[in-house]
């Protein structure tokens, strides 16, 4: 409950990660909560993450650090992109998840993570 009241709080939710020596994360669940929240998802290109907030609906970081601080600036400065993000995430996040077992998206998480195996 501590995390979902922060993510109402805040307007962007960072989470970078990397893979290292083929080892490979899963689909944080913290990206769907923050996307129900209202909160814009900024993460990195990491096995389900582009499914979750790609299509305008979080912001992607590239490898370069000078691309990607360029990136979150221009959307700190732009009010109506942020509106946009926040209203196809939450509705895409609404319609294509349950946070239960019957979710419709692990299957695409699945295929996403076997792609790094």
């Amino acid at each position: 409950n501590f995390c979902l009241e922060m993510m109402r709080l805040a307007d962007f939710s960072v989470l970078p990660s990397r893979i290292v020596d083929s080892d490979c994360d899963g689909l944080p669940v913290v990206i769907l909560e923050a996307m129900r929240e209202s909160c814009i998802v900024i993460s990195t290109r990491v096995a389900g993450i582009p499914e979750a907030i790609g299509q305008g609906r979080g912001l992607l970081l590239e490898e370069s650090l000078e691309k990607a601080a360029e990136d979150i600036i221009l959307l700190m400065s732009d009010a109506d992109k942020r509106k946009n993000i926040i209203e196809k995430a939450k509705s895409w996040c609404l319609l294509n998840t349950s946070m239960d077992k019957s979710d419709p998206l692990i299957e695409i998480y699945n295929d996403a993570l076997r792609k790094f195996t």
